[in-house]
């Protein structure tokens, strides 16, 4: 999970960033490279440096100028996104106005999901560390489609054994995705009204939802327990997605900020 920093703690970073000198990672073709405190200088809120071990046609393609930076203060894991200019073999970036704080996402702990349909049917979905309910992707998005796009994806792909139970793998201000049995989706599906419930952060969060659709998911690394541990065999499942049709306003701004570290309404 990430938060976007205010006016005041980037203006705090920063001038702990000049005193500091923290090491620095760039992220370039899904690998790290280091920057030590005494390889750049920083000046006018731009970082100059020399990179010394690295290949420089992979360093700065000219299709691909945008790098995520890694930092750290205090413990605390910060990154932004900036575009890396070179010049006489020299390498150069803005430090942006959109610093983000990387937050350990503990809400995962003790988080329990409630479904209730009007024909009293009831299910529990618990969130899992592989699938963070704030879940991230490169090109965030607040649309829900796109969203759902990656999230399907990844999960189609994923490569590493995996047991699950009934699970909440996203929420936001409009979608719920749930990755259930097709038995239990067919029971939502047919429901009249059905209900969501749940804490996140301390905030008691209740809505109406609708069915929307359910996304088969066949992928043999991912094996179906029950809440016993019982593995279900001859089970389809997959990905149950509802859309939020009555929430307070202000749940729905909680949510969509918490999922996308974006102001609500920011986004299309």
């Amino acid at each position: 999970m990430q938060s976007l920093l205010s006016r005041i703690e980037r203006e705090y970073i920063l001038h702990s960033f000049e005193n500091e000198t923290p090491e620095l990672n760039i992220l370039i073709n899904n690998k790290l490279i280091k920057i030590l405190k005494n390889e750049y200088k920083i000046k006018d809120e731009t970082i100059f440096f020399k990179p010394q071990k690295i290949d420089k046609k992979n360093f700065i393609a000219n299709t691909d100028k945008i790098k995520n930076i890694f930092f750290k203060h205090k413990e605390l894991s910060f990154h932004f996104t900036t575009e890396v200019e070179e010049k006489n073999d020299i390498y150069f970036f803005r430090i942006p106005e959109k610093i983000f704080k990387n937050i350990e996402n503990n809400d995962n702990e003790n988080f329990v999901f409630h479904l209730s349909t009007s024909g009293g049917f009831k299910m529990k979905a618990k969130t899992i560390k592989e699938f963070p309910i704030a879940y991230s992707t490169k090109k965030a998005s607040a649309s829900s489609s796109k969203k759902l796009d990656d999230i399907l994806n990844e999960i189609i792909n994923y490569n590493k054994a995996l047991e699950l139970t009934t699970s909440l793998i996203f929420i936001d201000s409009k979608t719920v995705l749930i990755f259930c049995t097709e038995n239990q989706a067919n029971i939502v599906a047919s429901s009249i009204s059905t209900k969501i419930e749940f804490s996140i952060k301390k905030r008691k969060i209740n809505a109406s939802v609708t069915y929307k659709s359910f996304y088969p998911i066949l992928n043999p690394n991912i094996k179906f327990f029950t809440d016993n541990d019982k593995q279900i065999q001859n089970s389809l499942n997959g990905i149950l997605c509802l859309d939020i049709n009555k929430m307070q306003e202000e749940d729905k701004r909680f949510l969509h900020e918490y999922a996308y570290s974006e102001k609500y309404g920011s986004l299309s």
